[in-house]
């Protein structure tokens, strides 16, 4: 599955080569931030109180001993590419810890369009049955896709996932 520009439909911050060349972002990172961006105002990140920042806002931080570039911002901390596995995480505000997101970035656009797209589907998520079995399908489609972020029990979307799985949404 690709990331869907209907789906987005948004502005997206422009990135340019030389500009992300100056971060230790790996080829696969540099091209998903030309080719897609991030998004500047979508509605699920403004519900969610992230912001992505453009790339004079880039800033390196260090956690532990290890070097990560801070792209956005969500409440109570940043988010950020660890520059060695290029993996996504949230770091606190006061860099004492880390929570995975995703291996990749591009991981985090597309787990966030198809958790939307499907839980459009879903006649009343309220309903325990419903609910669960969206969290089940999804665990699937997820685990498919990034089953490093999947795997790690504390990670965002692992957390997220169980909670509809047991009907705690």
């Amino acid at each position: 599955m690709e990331l869907s520009e209907k789906f987005w439909d948004c502005e997206f911050f422009d990135y340019k080569l030389e500009e992300l060349n100056l971060f230790g972002f790996s080829e696969e990172t540099k091209e998903t931030l030309m080719n897609c961006g991030l998004p500047k105002n979508h509605s699920i990140f403004k519900k969610k109180n992230i912001d992505f920042f453009e790339i004079n806002k880039f800033q390196e931080v260090i956690y532990k001993n290890e070097n990560y570039t801070v792209i956005g911002r969500a409440l109570g901390g940043f988010i950020s590419i660890h520059n060695m596995t290029q993996k996504l995480f949230s770091l606190s505000e006061d860099i004492n810890y880390k929570i995975l997101i995703n291996s990749k970035l591009k991981f985090f656009l597309l787990f966030h369009q198809i958790f939307y797209l499907e839980l459009e589907k879903v006649e009343d998520i309220s309903e325990d049955e419903a609910c669960e079995k969206f969290g089940k399908e999804l665990r699937k489609i997820f685990e498919d896709i990034d089953p490093i972020a999947m795997l790690d029990k504390e990670s965002t979307w692992s957390r997220l996932i169980e909670e509809y799985e047991n009907c705690l949404i």
